[in-house]
């Protein structure tokens, strides 16, 4: 009876169909870097170096307005793209002032049928 009962169970795992292959998510990492006054905005995609960006205030905008503004726009263009906002690492205060954080955004690969 239990060798029946292996034979079955065995036959059955041999019976459902395999897990379908999956190539890697793409992954995005943003960091947002705050310096004296001004936002570097460095995105990698691994594939090839970082894009770093500078921006400074417009003289009719206060800083925390630029910041909102960029990340808004930084973000957008990634969920626009289909990825998804996966994480976010604080990078915390240094001592001089400034700061950084850093988004990872993930885009799953469709699975192929």
């Amino acid at each position: 009876m239990k060798k029946l009962l292996f034979v079955v169970s065995c036959l059955l795992v041999l019976s459902v169909s395999p897990v379908l292959a999956q190539e890697a998510p793409a992954v995005v990492t943003a960091q947002l870097g705050q310096d004296n006054g001004r936002l570097y905005v460095s995105v990698s995609t691994g594939s090839g170096p970082a894009q770093t960006q500078k921006f400074v205030p417009a003289k009719s905008q206060t800083y925390g307005q630029m910041v909102a503004e960029q990340s808004q726009k930084l973000v957008s263009t990634y969920i626009k793209q289909g990825y998804v906002l996966q994480g976010i690492i604080p990078g915390g205060q240094m001592g001089n002032g400034n700061s950084s954080s850093t988004l990872i955004f993930v885009k799953s690969a469709p699975v192929s049928r």
